[in-house]
């Protein structure tokens, strides 16, 4: 059986996931009027609703210690790559694939933070990857990657 070379995606912030997330905030301001609530309830969720807005703005400005900076898929497992850690999984497992949406299941192995057996899902959309990478990537899943 050959050997499998390593794989390292960087991740990028993903603009259509932020559009959508945008998208969905300001949805949900405007979804206020049609509220037949008191005011003072209203206010607090126009709050609530412009603070999640506002944080959101700053995370795609800043690196976000929660987001996933890159993917190491090894031999025998992978490593998801965060701001200031990193976490030892399994190698992946596909929960959807197709042209414009990857999927992706990692299986925790070891962590300071996370507990064994623990699953992180990544939603990998077209513009999260650099074209070269998103083909290997697709190539591997497709032809490499165990059941």
């Amino acid at each position: 059986m050959p050997r499998r070379p390593m794989l390292r995606l960087e991740l990028k912030l993903s603009l259509i996931e932020f559009g959508c997330s945008f998208a969905g905030h300001v949805g949900a301001l405007f979804a206020l009027k049609l509220i037949a609530l008191p005011l003072a309830v209203i206010a607090a969720l126009g709050i609530a609703i412009g603070g999640s807005l506002i944080r959101l703005c700053l995370q795609a400005r800043s690196t976000c210690p929660k987001r996933i900076q890159a993917i190491v898929i090894g031999q025998q497992q992978s490593w998801l790559q965060f701001s200031q850690e990193h976490v030892v999984t399994k190698l992946p497992q596909i929960r959807f694939f197709s042209e414009f949406l990857i999927v992706l299941d990692f299986v925790i192995e070891s962590s300071a933070v996370h507990s064994n057996g623990e699953k992180i899902t990544v939603l990998l959309l077209p513009d999260s990857l650099s074209q070269a990478e998103d083909c290997r990537l697709r190539r591997y899943l497709r032809f490499d990657c165990p059941d």
